[in-house]
């Protein structure tokens, strides 16, 4: 918001008269991030020169195409995008082996019901065609579906986990996809004691933050 009060008048949505309370520190707003990973929504954003946040549900070769289409097409759209960091949301998990690690991700997707998540009720349904809409077709072949993304997959495909040496290395990978901004997710899906929680998050800070600064 960079007026004060604020009001929208739109097709679908209308505000009334807001007003932001506190203030934001930064001049004139906080970075503003869209997430964003289909086809539509990245050019959509590229365009207005938007930097986007890629949703962990998207696997790396998706991510990759993501911030090299936005780059492409925010360039094309005149925007200068060099000093622009984009952000990309990952699972994260950190242990001292490999194979503990592998050992946790089963223990951690045994006791997780995916279908919380992902099912009829939380897809983007189209309101025209009523059904799901067009840009999801692999969040709805992968998960709406059920039961198609083992832990190959995920440690493969989807997830920054392993230990530190791998870690690293994904997260590197990453940045060289363009991501600059890694939103780490330790334990939304996962039934870990605070404790616990915490000293991942310390290991983590310890073992892998150091590479990159």
């Amino acid at each position: 918001m960079t007026r004060d009060p604020f009001r929208f008048e739109g097709r679908y949505y209308r505000t009334g008269e807001a007003s932001l309370t506190p203030k934001p520190l930064q001049t004139p707003h906080p970075p503003i991030y869209v997430a964003a990973v289909s086809p539509e929504t990245v050019e959509r954003y590229a365009r207005r020169g938007l930097p986007i946040l890629a949703d962990p549900a998207a696997p790396f070769k998706k991510v990759h195409g993501a911030a090299d289409n936005w780059h492409r097409i925010a360039e094309e759209a005149g925007h200068d995008t060099s000093a622009t960091d984009l952000v990309v949301s990952r699972a994260v998990w950190l242990a001292p082996t490999v194979e503990q690690a592998r050992a946790d991700q089963a223990h951690f997707e045994a006791s997780f019901d995916r279908s919380r998540i992902f099912n009829e009720k939380s897809a983007p349904i189209d309101s025209k065609t009523g059904q799901v809409a067009k840009g999801f077709e692999f969040w709805e072949g992968r998960y709406l579906k059920g039961g198609q993304v083992g832990n190959d997959f995920r440690w493969e495909q989807l997830e920054v986990i392993g230990d530190p040496e791998r870690v690293t290395g994904q997260i590197a990978m990453l940045q060289e996809f363009g991501f600059n901004h890694l939103m780490c997710d330790f334990g939304s899906t996962r039934h870990i004691p605070f404790e616990d929680l915490a000293k991942a998050i310390t290991f983590f800070a310890k073992e892998v933050i150091p590479a990159f600064r």
